[in-house]
C-alpha cells in the first residue's frame, strides 16, 4: 500500500511565557537554597570518607551558611543525625566541636515551615528533635553545654523576628512551646544537673533555664518532678556561690513547682534529712546575715517552703535536723531572753517584710505543734510563755523599733489563734466578727478560755475562778440581754462558749455558784 505523504504543521517558537513572581520582584526577603542533607550525612559516616576531616568541615561549613537563618522542619531529621555525629567525634576530634556549636546557634532560630500544615505534620519530629537537644548535654565540653542552654531558652523564650523569608514562614512561638513542653527536654536537663557540680557557670546558666521552663508551665514542671527535680535543687542549694545566684534560683525553682505542679509531690521530695537540712542552714544564714530587702524575701520564701512541707508530711524529721527547735528559738527570741548565739544580735524591723515573717513563724511553729513529739520542744522554748506576751490591751501608740498599733493587732490575733490551736481544738481565721474593734480579741479569748477549762484541770478552773472570771463573764452576759442590737452568728457562738465556760467552773462546785448568786443580790 502507499503511504500517503502527511502535511506537517509550520512550528511555532518556544516562548517562555511562565513568569515567576521572583522574576518580577514581587516576593521580598531571605531565599533559602536547600542542600542535600543525606549527602553530607554519608560524606561524614561512609567508611571510605571517615578521614577525609578537611571535606567534613568545608561541606559542614557549606551547610551552616546556607541555613544560617533557621532550619526547615523538613530537614530537622537529617540536620540532628549530622549534629550528634559531630558530637560522637569531638572527644577524639575537637575540631568538630566548632561547627556543632554553630548548628546548635541556628538550632535556635525559629524553625521555618514551608506550607501551614507543615506544623502538624512534622510535630512528632520536631518534639524529638528538642529532645536531642538535651541527650546533647553528654558532650563534655563547656562551650557545648552554654550553647544548648541558650538554644533551648531560645526555642521556649524568643518570638519570631521580623525577618521575611521568600517561600517559607517562621513557626510561631506558641508552638514551639507546645513541642517543647510534649518532649522530655525538662526531664532531661534536671538529670544532667549532676554533671556540672564543678562547673558553676554552666550550672547557673541551666538553673536559669529550669526557671523559665517551670514558668506558668504545668507539663515542664510534671516532667521536672518525675526527675525528683525538688530534691535535687534543694539538696544542693547551698553549694558555694559568692553571687548568691544559685540560692536564688532554686528557690525560685522550687516556688514554680509548687505552684504549678503537684504540692504534695514537692512535699514528698523535700521530706528528707538532707534536703530539711539545706533548708534549715540557708533560712538560718539568710536570718542571721541577711539585711537586704532582697534577703528578707528569700528568708520568709524559705519558711513558706518549709511550712509546706510540715503541713503536708508530719513525719518530717524537723526533730531530727534541729529545725523545729531553731524556728521555736527565732519565734520567740523577741519575747523570751535567750543567750544562743544565732540570736545575740538579732533584731525584727518593722518592715512589711519582717511583719510578714513573724505571722509565719507563728503559723510554723501551730503546724509543728500538731506532731507530738514536739510538745517537750514547745515547752522547752518558752513558746507559750512568748505568746501570752502579746495578750494585753492594744496601746495606740508606738515607740521606734515596735509594731504599730495595727501590726500588733493583727499579730495578737494571729497569737490567739495559735494558742486556740495548741489546745487542740483547731483554728480559724481571725478575720470573721470584725476588725479594729475588740470583738474578734473577745472571740478568741473566749475560744482559748473554752478550750482551758475542757480540760477539766481543777487547777486552771481554779485559778480562772480566783482571777474573776465567772463576775466577768456574767457582766458580759447581761450586757448582751440589755443589748438592742440582734445578735448575729458570731455573737451566739460567744454566748454559747461563755455560757460553756460557766457551766464547766460551776460543776460540782457549790460554794462558786452561792458566792456569784449572793453578789448579784446585794448589788
Amino acid at each position: 500500500m502507499a503511504t500517503e505523504d502527511v502535511p506537517t504543521k509550520p512550528a511555532f517558537p518556544v516562548v517562555g511565557h511562565v513568569i515567576t513572581d521572583d522574576d518580577i520582584g514581587v516576593k521580598q526577603g531571605i531565599k533559602i537554597q536547600a542542600i542535600n542533607f543525606k549527602k553530607v550525612f554519608k560524606l561524614l559516616t561512609d567508611p571510605h570518607s571517615t578521614t577525609l576531616y578537611d571535606r567534613h568541615f568545608h561541606a559542614l561549613q557549606r551547610l551552616i551558611r546556607h541555613y544560617k537563618s533557621g532550619l526547615l522542619l523538613k530537614d530537622l531529621v537529617q540536620a540532628f543525625k549530622i549534629i550528634n555525629v559531630c558530637a560522637d567525634r569531638a572527644a577524639l576530634h575537637p575540631d568538630y566541636l566548632q561547627p556543632m556549636q554553630e548548628l546548635l546557634k541556628i538550632c535556635s532560630l525559629p524553625f521555618l515551615k514551608e506550607k501551614s500544615s507543615d506544623e502538624t505534620v512534622y510535630s512528632q519530629i520536631v518534639v524529638e528533635s528538642i529532645s536531642q537537644l538535651g541527650y546533647l548535654m553528654r558532650v563534655p565540653n563547656r562551650d557545648i553545654k552554654l550553647e544548648l542552654a541558650n538554644t533551648i531558652l531560645n526555642i521556649y523564650t524568643q518570638k519570631p523576628s521580623s525577618q521575611k523569608f521568600k517561600d517559607q514562614l517562621p513557626c510561631s512561638q506558641a508552638y514551639n512551646i507546645s513541642m517543647l513542653e510534649k518532649s522530655d527536654v525538662a526531664e532531661t536537663l534536671v538529670k544532667s544537673l549532676s554533671l556540672l557540680e564543678q562547673d558553676l557557670e554552666v550550672k547557673l546558666c541551666l538553673m536559669n533555664v529550669l526557671q523559665h521552663l517551670s514558668s506558668f508551665s504545668k507539663p515542664n514542671c510534671d516532667k521536672m518532678l518525675s526527675a525528683d527535680a525538688a530534691s535535687r535543687i534543694a539538696s544542693r542549694m547551698n553549694d558555694p556561690d559568692p553571687s548568691g545566684r544559685l540560692l536564688f534560683r532554686s528557690i525560685e525553682i522550687l516556688w514554680n513547682l509548687i505552684e504549678n505542679g503537684n504540692r504534695e509531690e514537692v512535699s514528698r521530695q523535700l521530706n528528707s534529712l538532707v534536703c530539711l537540712n539545706a533548708l534549715k542552714d540557708a533560712f538560718s544564714e539568710r536570718m542571721t546575715q541577711g539585711y537586704s530587702h532582697y534577703d528578707r524575701q528569700l528568708r520568709n520564701d524559705l519558711l513558706v517552703i518549709s511550712t509546706l512541707v510540715a503541713s503536708s508530711c508530719p513525719e518530717a524529721p524537723f526533730i531530727e535536723t534541729g529545725y523545729a527547735k531553731q524556728l521555736m528559738l527565732f519565734g520567740t527570741f523577741q519575747e523570751v531572753r535567750s543567750h544562743n548565739a544565732l540570736v545575740k544580735y538579732l533584731k525584727l524591723g518593722t518592715n512589711p517584710e519582717d511583719f510578714e515573717l513573724k505571722k509565719l513563724l507563728i503559723s510554723m511553729l501551730v503546724v509543728l505543734s500538731k506532731e507530738p513529739a514536739t510538745v517537750p520542744l514547745i515547752s522547752e522554748g518558752n513558746v507559750i510563755l512568748a505568746m501570752l506576751s502579746y495578750i494585753h490591751p492594744n496601746e495606740n501608740t508606738s515607740q521606734a523599733q515596735e509594731w504599730s498599733p495595727a501590726q500588733f493587732e493583727e499579730i495578737q490575733l494571729h497569737v490567739m489563734a495559735a494558742l486556740y490551736d495548741f489546745a487542740g481544738h483547731g483554728n480559724s481565721f481571725h478575720g470573721l466578727g470584725g476588725r479594729g474593734n475588740k470583738r474578734a480579741q473577745m472571740r478568741y479569748c473566749l475560744h482559748l478560755m473554752r478550750s482551758m477549762v475542757s480540760l477539766r484541770d481543777s487547777s486552771v478552773n481554779q485559778d480562772l475562778t480566783d482571777q474573776g472570771a465567772i463576775n466577768q463573764i456574767l457582766d458580759i452576759l447581761q450586757s448582751a440581754t440589755r443589748s438592742d442590737m440582734p445578735d448575729d452568728a458570731i455573737d451566739v457562738e460567744m454566748q454559747c462558749d461563755m455560757l460553756y465556760i460557766l457551766s464547766v467552773l460551776c460543776d460540782g462546785e457549790q460554794h462558786r455558784k452561792y458566792e456569784r448568786t449572793s453578789g448579784r443580790q446585794s448589788d
